[in-house]
């Protein structure tokens, strides 16, 4: 399968999930545990929007979906780049890195894979109010080819990821990306 066939496959994917899941998905925001049913709403909701997350911020380079992806108070804390301590910079580190002006010219493709099996999400809950966020985390690998080569390992992490339901639309608040492994390591 071609990294483009591939790419088209997992944006069909993520969106079939994320219609499923919130077709399915209840308003959590009533006091109370979660049973196991909203429990996996919840994963399998959280699940396409990290897959949406990636699949805009590598592949295709949706700034606007990555920015109604993103808190207005975001911060992004990795092992290698640093703190990007607000949205605003790293909506322009995206703009200005992966997603730069002309990239798709240039023959350069990268991406993700999440790990099978890695991904897991689990609910936040404010006493009697109910639910107000999660804490999703998993392992990943990220890849990129050039002029539709083969795709070559780079690096492969971890991540943590903080969501935060607000008004109602589930939005990343705080990234953790830790423990980045190259080939050369």
């Amino acid at each position: 399968m071609t990294e483009k066939l591939l790419m088209i496959v997992m944006t069909v994917m993520s969106f079939v999930i994320l219609i499923l899941g919130l077709v399915s998905f209840p308003m959590m925001a009533s006091a109370g545990e979660m049973n196991a049913r909203e429990t996996e709403a919840l994963n399998r909701l959280l699940t396409a929007k990290d897959r949406q997350l990636f699949d805009h911020s590598f592949g295709n380079c949706t700034i606007e979906v990555v920015d109604d992806l993103i808190s207005t108070d975001f911060e992004f804390y990795h092992d290698k780049g640093g703190v990007t301590s607000s949205k605003a910079a790293f909506m322009q580190s995206l703009s200005e890195g992966f997603c730069r002006p002309g990239k798709e010219k240039s023959g350069y493709r990268n991406f993700r894979v999440l790990t099978q099996g890695s991904l897991k999400v689990f609910p936040l809950y404010d006493g009697d109010k109910g639910l107000y966020g999660a804490v999703q985390t998993g392992e990943h690998a990220f890849y990129e080819s050039y002029d539709g080569g083969n795709p070559l390992f780079r690096s492969a992490a971890k991540f943590t990821h903080l969501w935060i339901l607000e008004d109602d639309v589930w939005r990343i608040r705080r990234v953790l990306s830790y423990d980045h492994q190259s080939p050369e390591e």
